[in-house]
């Protein structure tokens, strides 16, 4: 969606209609800079996000990096925190979605990247902060995304490093892991490498068993 096609709908809508989720804060968007970029904003009327879409016309935006990119009605949009590719599209779809919403969709808990309390899902199912100084704003979406479930160890000259499965953040039991005592005085492979270490009862007392990955 253009920007001209974004105020053209906008400007047809209750202006007063509240939205969930909308968005404010025009800026070039760092993954095209000619491009324009609305950060994520909670609970905004429908009058608001179209004057912020109006403010962003014809005006001269700074590059994350560099340079001056003047934004016109042809301009691209994204739905992006200032200086994040979030790969977000403002497109047909995702605009009437929001401005057909009229309960938010909360995501319950805390985002990885800076702890707040804002998480929301986007138009493609994933899970993104809204904040603007989050530092790393998908990556609830990224955590998600890993599907190993067993411990990764990576053996090198000087020791060890071991990726605990999320898992164990549940009740503290990363912090009564044995890996790293078994890795120290019973056994670990003879090759440096990647391994997935798995827990396993023979009956006599725990045991680990080892799977090359790399």
């Amino acid at each position: 969606m253009t920007l001209g096609e974004l105020i053209e709908t906008l400007a047809g809508k209750d202006p007063g209609h509240v939205l969930p989720l909308g968005f404010n804060n025009p800026h070039s968007y760092r993954g095209s800079y000619t491009d324009l970029a609305f950060e994520p904003a909670r609970n905004i009327s429908v009058d608001a996000v179209l004057a912020s879409a109006r403010s962003a016309l014809g005006k001269a935006f700074q590059g994350y990096k560099g340079g001056t990119y003047v934004m016109g009605e042809d301009t691209d949009v994204w739905l992006s925190p200032y200086g994040e590719a979030s790969g977000e599209s403002i497109g047909p779809t995702l605009l009437r979605l929001m401005l057909a919403s009229t309960s938010t969709r909360d995501v319950q808990g805390h985002c990885p990247g800076c702890g707040g309390t804002s998480l929301y899902v986007g138009s493609r199912g994933l899970l993104h902060c809204p904040l603007g100084g989050c530092p790393r704003s998908d990556a609830a979406h990224v955590i998600l995304a890993d599907g190993e479930t067993e411990h990764v160890v990576k053996l090198n000259a000087d020791g060890w490093i071991v990726r605990h499965p999320l898992r164990e953040r549940i009740g503290d039991a990363l912090m009564t892991c044995t890996l790293n005592t078994y890795l120290w005085e019973v056994d670990q492979p003879e090759e440096l490498g990647t391994f997935r270490a798995r827990r396993e009862d023979n009956g006599g007392g725990e045991v680990w068993s080892w799977e090359r990955v790399t």
